[in-house]
């Protein structure tokens, strides 16, 4: 698949996460947190999908993925073998990119998306690896 058509799909991704985020503060805010939880779920995974191609076009192999020992947790392996979750209410985790540890932190609620992409997107740039934003694929 060409270039281009990647970031057009990327882009459709980070869009579909957004506005799912938004739909899942709404049902938070008229007190509907299962509905709310559902909803996170799907735009962390759609977000995940536009951190795995933005990696994937910057050269560096991730895969979109479930936890072996949660198959409920959705996230990104990186080639080191590490997976980041994205689900909303995941635990702390460290990040490594290249068997280079980055930094914890900590996933919840429907930021959880955007604090992966900011510590890749922050690995990829103390690594030296190409990772322009293009399509502002980083939160």
């Amino acid at each position: 698949m060409p270039t281009a058509a990647l970031l057009k799909y990327m882009d459709n991704r980070e869009h579909l996460a957004r506005t799912l985020a938004a739909v899942a503060a709404k049902h938070r805010a008229n007190g509907d947190p299962a509905a709310a939880r559902t909803v996170d779920r799907f735009a962390a995974w759609a977000f995940a999908q536009a951190v795995g191609i933005r990696l994937m076009i910057d050269g560096i192999k991730a895969t979109w993925t479930t936890r072996p020992d949660d198959p409920r947790s959705h996230g990104v392996t990186l080639p080191s073998g590490v997976f980041i979750p994205t689900r909303p209410y995941a635990k702390t985790t460290a990040a490594v990119l290249n068997g280079q540890r980055v930094r914890r932190m900590s996933l919840h609620r429907s930021d959880s998306a955007r604090y992966v992409s900011s510590v890749i997107w922050q690995a990829a740039r103390e690594l030296g690896v190409p990772a322009t934003d293009q399509g502002g694929a980083a939160a």
